[in-house]
């Protein structure tokens, strides 16, 4: 019969081997960040070349073309697809950025205008408080003095642009480092594989090769569906401003589909406040408009996204619509794809049995 001191060791390694396993994996973790920041291009490099693959061996098989011209072509035909789209983008937003500076003056008398009409209205509600608390809310507050700190704000604003450009050049040397290792691994790819199967182990290639199979069809379904959802949100956006007849609809809706992939905004960063300012400066139409917009891109958000999700990482809709959740409330927005991710890797391990081994050794 156990006694009490040896159940209280049998406990005492559990928690050590616990502490050890959390450790590893913390570790563990921490490479992985440190690794996707140096090899950031390969990286991507590799996901690319796996998904070119299969348009790739199509031409090789259909046209009897050698690896290296079907991996050029596809490849290059990417290349233009992507700049052409990216061109016609970059030019709108330009198109729409210089028409927005050419108004600033007119838009910063209407901010001194409008907010000195909101202060004298606060004012003369306070007429009818009681003087001591009147006192106490009473505003000293000048729109126009804003207007001249949005001034001091500019030159800021021009020295992150500049530092912003230059960055520019780093980008070009990323993208085409990203471009050619892409080829080369495309290239390449049944030889890659055969060299990482090569270095494993005996009889934990297989195991392996298919958690890395499952956790990379994760990471794309997962890139795959905030693209998805970025388009989604955009479409929303721009349909939504163009029947309220705003302008900057094409500026707008690209960044509030940018800012809705951010773990910590979301489109909210932009609409609540517009919205907002919309009710004070007595604009009921566009604040409706713009609550029952921000209102479509989340309900789109919340309820494609998991469905989305499901489909492109394999795992149903439940588990991972509850996956989202727990990760929304552990984690706030990052959670939202840091849940799904993660049961997509126990999955993996758990498929493969290692779920199973390190609970043997736990409890051995």
């Amino acid at each position: 019969m156990p006694t009490e001191r040896s159940i209280t060791l049998t406990y005492l390694k559990i928690a050590w081997k616990a502490f050890l396993l959390i450790t590893v994996i913390y570790l563990g973790y921490r490479f992985l960040l440190l690794s996707m920041v140096i090899l950031a291009p390969f990286i991507l490099a590799v996901l690319i070349a796996l998904v070119i693959d299969g348009p790739v061996r199509l031409l090789q098989r259909q046209f009897r073309l050698s690896r290296n011209i079907s991996a050029l072509l596809v490849l290059t035909s990417t290349c233009y697809v992507a700049i052409a789209l990216s061109a016609w983008v970059v030019g709108r937003l330009i198109a729409e950025l210089t028409y927005f500076v050419s108004r600033l003056p007119h838009w910063q008398t209407l901010l001194t205008e409008q907010g000195e009409a909101i202060v004298a209205l606060v004012q003369s509600y306070f007429a009818f408080l009681p003087i001591d608390l009147r006192a106490l809310l009473a505003l000293d507050f000048s729109f126009a003095n804003l207007a001249e700190r949005l001034n001091a704000i500019i030159p800021v604003a021009v020295t992150a642009i500049v530092r912003f450009a230059s960055l520019v050049p780093t980008a070009v040397v990323f993208i085409i480092v990203l471009v050619v290792a892409a080829f080369f691994i495309t290239v390449d790819l049944d030889k890659l594989k055969s060299r990482v199967v090569s270095l494993t182990p005996p009889g934990t290639a297989r195991p392996l090769l298919d958690v890395l199979a499952r956790l990379i069809k994760g990471t794309l379904g997962w890139a795959k569906t905030q693209l998805i959802m970025m388009f989604v949100t955009s479409i929303i956006v721009l349909i939504g401003l163009i029947i309220l007849r705003v302008r900057f609809v094409m500026l707008i809706a690209v960044t509030v589909g940018v800012v809705d992939a951010l773990p910590v905004l979301g489109p909210g960063a932009i609409f609540v406040p517009w919205i907002i300012w919309s009710l004070l400066a007595d604009n009921m139409y566009l604040a409706g408009g713009l609550a029952v917009i921000y209102a479509l891109t989340l309900a789109a958000r919340y309820s494609l996204s998991p469905l989305i999700l499901a489909e492109n990482i394999g795992i149903e809709p439940l588990p991972t619509l509850i996956a989202s959740y727990v990760g929304l409330v552990l984690l706030g927005f990052l959670g939202l794809a840091m849940g799904p991710m993660l049961l997509v890797v126990y999955k993996a391990l758990a498929e493969v049995g290692l779920i199973g081994k390190i609970k043997e050794w736990l409890l051995s």
